[in-house]
C-alpha cells in the first residue's frame, strides 16, 4: 500500500504551490454589467436599424427600436445579477472534502485549502 505523502513533503508543496482553492473571476461592476448587455450582434444589428431608422426620417421605428434594446439589456442586467448573486451563495455552502493518505494513514482533510496538508 502507498504510504502516501510524508508531512514534510505535504508543507513543502504547499509553500511551492499554494492553496488549493477555486480561484473565482473577478467581480463586474454593476455598470460594466449593464454595459455587457449590449456586447451581442443581435443589438449591433438593431442599432445600426435604429440608426438607419432615424436618418431616414422614422423616428418612431427609431425610438422604439431603441426602447426594445435597452428593455432588453435591462431584463438581461437583472437576470445575470440575480444569478450571479445565487452562484455566490451556492459557493459559499459548498464544502470540499478530500480523502487522502498522509504517513501510510487514510483521513479525511475538511476544505479544498487543505487538500496539499
Amino acid at each position: 500500500m502507498p504510504r502516501g505523502l510524508s508531512r514534510e513533503e505535504a508543507d513543502r508543496r504547499l509553500r511551492e504551490f499554494g492553496l488549493n482553492e477555486v480561484i473565482v473571476g473577478r467581480k463586474l461592476s454593476s455598470f460594466r454589467l449593464f454595459l455587457k448587455q449590449f456586447r451581442s450582434p443581435f443589438v449591433y444589428i438593431l442599432i445600426i436599424a435604429t440608426l438607419i431608422a432615424g436618418v431616414t426620417g422614422e423616428l418612431i421605428v427609431a425610438i422604439i427600436i431603441l426602447i426594445i434594446v435597452v428593455v432588453n439589456a435591462t431584463l438581461g442586467f437583472f437576470l445575470e445579477r440575480k444569478s450571479n448573486k445565487a452562484l455566490e451563495k451556492l459557493r459559499k455552502y459548498n464544502k470540499y472534502n478530500a480523502k487522502v493518505i498522509r504517513e501510510g494513514k487514510k483521513i479525511i482533510m475538511d476544505g479544498c485549502w487543505e487538500l496539499l496538508r
